[in-house]
C-alpha cells in the first residue's frame, strides 16, 4: 500500500484526530472522515487495491471509552472502507 490510501485517526482526552486536525463532534468527524476516504479509495483504485484502511489509534494515556465512543461514531456511519484496524501502543517491557 501506498502513502494517501490509508486514513488514520488518533484519539486523546481532546477528541480525535484526523491527521492535524480535532474534532469533538461526531457530524463534523465524520463529515472529515468521509472526505478523506474517498481520496484514500480514489488512490486504491488506482493501484487495483480493495479499498482504503483506517487506523484508529488511542493515546497510551487515554481513556479508552473515548476510543471506543470515535469507533462506535465511525462503525454507525455509512463511510466507506474495507477495513478498520486497531493500533495499540503497549507500554515498555512487557
Amino acid at each position: 500500500m501506498g502513502t494517501g490510501d490509508q486514513v488514520f485517526v488518533s484519539v486523546n482526552d481532546d477528541g480525535a484526530w484526523v491527521e492535524t486536525d480535532l474534532f469533538t463532534e461526531k457530524d463534523l468527524f465524520l463529515l472529515r472522515l468521509e472526505e478523506d476516504l474517498k481520496v484514500a479509495a480514489g488512490k486504491q483504485l488506482a493501484n487495483d487495491a480493495k479499498g482504503p484502511i483506517l487506523f484508529l489509534k488511542g493515546d497510551k494515556s487515554t481513556d479508552w471509552g473515548k476510543v471506543k465512543t470515535v469507533m462506535e461514531w465511525v462503525t454507525s456511519s455509512n463511510v466507506q472502507m474495507q477495513d478498520i484496524a486497531l493500533v495499540v501502543d503497549l507500554p515498555e517491557n512487557t
